[in-house]
């Protein structure tokens, strides 16, 4: 036990996550289960250029929008029209890749663009992802592809390795996040995820993650992509009160989380199931640790 605690602890030391490349489905399921991330290869760098030009152009829409500060999630604004555009650039050159890699097995859900200014504003503190299918039956991934690769100075995506053992299955914007009184705290946790272009670093759906600031490029373009087992539901997770002690499970569809208000209790949409709350309360940072 003293060996794997000081194996952890030296692993969190270093500045960068160790480089954890996959080759097979075999191998991406099996050092997500241990790490809480891995690296794939996903695109050649001249299609990688291919998908920065269209970028580029909802991009252009969205740097005078009034909310942009420093980060944009394009899956977070009211236009739906802009929304529905950078979820088919994102299909038109990761969906077919990405079906390749995970050999048509699983789901795959196509998020937005997320756009990065230089400066501080930019930061996206540590957090974990919503909950989008039943956690204690499924592993369920994000993908995050920087497009044009990312570097230690450019604000790419920060990551907690094994933080995905934390026990918070119910997670989403209407639920209180048990680790928000530490949010500053964990960054001396967090390790910055180095990719060529053309790479994707998969991630556990609890593996905590943020990015710091932007210090190279006048904008920091990237996309994500939610994938799941095709025989687990797809789920949202609500409560009418952040801490709420019956949470709402609803099954919803990929248009749920593209065209309507995620804030709102869903309409329309089967009741999956209803159940107690069961995420982890911690005490102190010590437990985390």
């Amino acid at each position: 036990m003293l060996l794997l605690t000081m194996r952890f602890l030296s692993f969190l030391k270093k500045n960068n996550a160790p480089n954890i490349l996959s080759n097979s489905l075999i191998e991406l399921e099996e050092n997500i289960e241990k790490y809480g991330y891995t690296i794939i290869n996903l695109l050649s760098e001249d299609v990688d250029e291919l998908y920065a030009n269209e970028s580029n152009t909802i991009y252009e829409q969205t740097k005078k929008m009034e909310d942009f500060n420093g980060f944009l999630s394009v899956g977070r604004i009211n236009n739906i029209a802009l929304r529905n555009e950078s979820k088919a650039i994102n299909i038109k050159y990761l969906f077919n890749a990405v079906n390749d890699f995970f050999e048509n097995k699983y789901d795959v859900i196509t998020g937005m663009h997320l756009f990065k200014k230089t400066g501080k504003n930019g930061v996206l503190n540590p957090h974990q992802d919503s909950s989008l299918t039943d956690e204690n039956k499924y592993n369920s991934y994000f993908l995050w592809y920087p497009i044009n690769g990312s570097d230690t100075d450019d604000g790419t995506i920060e990551i907690i390795p094994y933080s995905h053992k934390l026990q918070i299955p119910q997670r989403s914007l209407n639920i209180h996040w048990t680790l928000m009184d530490y949010e500053k705290k964990l960054w001396k946790l967090m390790q910055k995820v180095i990719l060529k272009k053309g790479q994707a670093v998969i991630i556990h759906s609890r593996t905590i993650h943020g990015s710091g600031i932007n210090k190279n490029r006048a904008i920091r373009m990237a996309s994500n992509i939610f994938l799941k087992p095709k025989e687990a539901p797809f789920l949202h997770y609500y409560s009418a009160q952040p801490n709420d002690e019956n949470i709402e499970v609803f099954e919803v569809d990929e248009a749920f989380y593209s065209d309507k208000n995620i804030l709102e209790k869903p309409v329309g949409y089967k009741l999956y199931k209803m159940e107690k709350n069961k995420n982890e309360v911690f005490h102190s940072f010590k437990e985390i640790e």
